[in-house]
């Protein structure tokens, strides 16, 4: 969208696509507004790891290190940060900012899931 408000699009821009490792940076700045920068950093590290996205690590390495909010571990640390009082109030909570930011409604794509 430009800044007078017009959209342009090419390619196949009607079709659907499951938004999975976007949703990595969006929760990431969720987390940081939720808990502030400080707090955030004392349980996720910034650094990037070198390893491949899906890694499994092991206990020794769990010890040594925070984990990076752009790899799945640190995601999934980083999403249990999200405030709510109840599992389905973080899912809300996270559902809302996905349809912020992708502009429409947003769903578990179960077959994927």
């Amino acid at each position: 969208m430009t800044t007078k408000r017009r959209i342009y699009g090419a390619g196949d821009t009607e079709v659907l696509f499951v938004i999975q490792s976007i949703t990595k940076p969006l929760v990431y700045g969720m987390v940081l507004e939720d808990w502030g920068w400080e707090y955030v950093l004392n349980k996720i590290g910034v650094e990037p790891t070198g390893e491949p996205f899906s890694k499994i690590i092991n206990s020794q390495e769990i010890q040594e290190r925070k984990y990076n909010p752009t790899v799945n571990a640190g995601a999934i640390v980083t999403t249990s940060l999200v405030k709510g009082n109840t599992l389905l109030e973080q899912q809300q909570r996270l559902f809302e900012v996905f349809r912020r930011y992708v502009g429409r409604e947003v769903e578990v794509n179960q077959l994927i899931f």
